[in-house]
């Protein structure tokens, strides 16, 4: 049971994203496409590289963050 709350605790909710990646999408950089969502808002965003995946990912928790405050 301590294990189940310290990863519940190490893996929070609204840090959560669901990948779904294209069928010809490659795990390198500039082929990694698709689309990606934050669970908690609903927020969503296609993406064709990596970049704008992690992107996408890294402005939604900067926001959820200022929100906090």
């Amino acid at each position: 049971m301590k294990q189940d709350l310290d990863t519940a605790r190490a893996l929070p909710r609204d840090r959560a994203f669901v990948l779904q990646l294209t069928i010809g999408a490659a795990v390198v950089p500039d082929g990694f496409a698709g689309r990606v969502e934050h669970v908690t808002s609903g927020a969503a965003a296609h993406f064709e590289t990596l970049d704008e995946c992690l992107g996408f990912i890294a402005r939604v928790l900067h926001t959820a963050a200022r929100d906090v405050r």
